[in-house]
């Protein structure tokens, strides 16, 4: 949305499914760039204990200040993909309460915004709109992570818990999830990989991993899908019927300034059960 705003001042065509690929375009010299800034505000209610890190698209086109100090986008490796570069921030520049990072950018024909992160080992929140950095939460329960501190995080997350099966012999020990919102879910018993499911009936048999009588330990680790961190955030309808360039862009009648997630975490606590 913010791209097709400046579009708008500078006179450009949209960026979209319909133009043009930047490998077979014709470059326009004659365009005189506009230089545009960008400022960021982001809270940090605790200091994290490790360094933080930028990611963002083509950081040779930037110049960049946090908190009016200015530092260099200088690569240290990708993140997730190989067009996103890491960036570590000044830890110095970081200051409790309100943050602004700061982007001056040559706009032309060429240039087009993209999302840009921030990451580190911290919990997240949203107060309103504003991004708030906390402290890493130690625990989680069920249900989703947004709002325990993990609202943007699209890793995976581990849950424990300790069993005392009771069984007869020739009977088969099973554990189920029966409600999971992520892309997989796996388990492990007393550090043994049980398995993967991702489609019903989400159950495990766990019989060769555990004596009758005896605590076994459950971990099940959920991976999420990527759809918090790069998905259509702004569109008010969090199931549209298609995903695609327009569901980034919406129309005023779709768009939303709030983040709209999709809720992810394991919602109910796994169950046991004995056949024979």
């Amino acid at each position: 949305k913010l791209d097709r705003v400046v579009r708008d001042i500078c006179n450009l065509p949209y960026r979209g499914g319909n133009m043009v690929q930047p490998w077979a375009r014709k470059k326009d010299d004659s365009f005189k760039k506009k230089t545009v800034e960008l400022a960021f505000m982001f809270k940090i209610e605790t200091m994290p204990e490790s360094e933080l890190t930028l990611v963002l698209e083509n950081p040779k086109d930037f110049k960049a200040k946090l908190n009016e100090s200015s530092f260099a986008l200088k690569p240290e490796g990708n993140w997730i993909d190989n067009s996103f570069y890491k960036v570590r921030l000044p830890a110095k520049a970081l200051k409790l309460g309100m943050n602004v990072l700061k982007f001056e950018h040559q706009y032309g024909p060429e240039s087009g915004f993209e999302a840009m992160y921030i990451t580190g080992e911290f919990g997240f929140r949203r107060d309103g709109l504003t991004p708030v950095i906390t402290a890493l939460p130690k625990t989680i329960k069920l249900g989703d992570w947004k709002g325990q501190g993990f609202d943007s995080y699209t890793g995976a997350m581990a849950y424990v818990t300790e069993i005392k099966p009771e069984f007869k012999k020739g009977e088969k020990v099973f554990i189920r999830i029966p409600e999971f919102n992520a892309v997989c879910a796996r388990l492990f018993v007393n550090g043994k990989d049980a398995g993967a499911i991702i489609c019903p009936p989400y159950e495990f048999e766990i019989s060769k991993f555990v004596e009758s009588g005896k605590k076994a330990e459950i971990k099940i680790v959920l991976t999420a899908g990527r759809r918090n961190l790069f998905g259509q955030l702004h569109h008010s309808n969090p199931w549209p019927a298609w995903t695609g360039p327009g569901e980034f862009v919406s129309s005023l009648e779709n768009w939303t300034d709030e983040y709209v997630l999709l809720p992810v975490g394991l919602m109910k606590a796994p169950e046991i059960s004995y056949r024979a």
